[in-house]
């Protein structure tokens, strides 16, 4: 339990002191309404954008893909039925 406490005090002790000095003017952009609602735009159309993107993918892997229409079998079957007991 001391070496608990020991240990959390000196975490927190190095994650405090080692804290660098940020300049963060480059966030003064988001005072102005503008950046704001594009930015909002944005986040919102993301979600959309990327599920619509994957239906579009799914469509082709599932109706036009070349391996699709030439009947190539990518996955594995296995001809007996091996059942892990070692009986058929």
């Amino acid at each position: 339990m001391l070496m608990t406490g020991i240990f959390c005090h000196v975490l927190h002790f190095l994650l405090h002191e080692s804290r660098m000095a940020t300049d963060m003017r480059h966030l003064e952009v988001l005072t102005y309404s503008a950046p704001k609602v594009a930015i909002a735009v944005m986040v919102c159309l993301n979600l959309p954008l990327m599920i619509f993107s994957l239906g579009l993918l799914y469509c082709y892997y599932k109706s036009r893909h070349p391996w699709k229409s030439q009947g190539v079998v990518v996955g594995f079957e296995a001809k007996d039925k091996w059942s892990p007991e070692g009986k058929n």
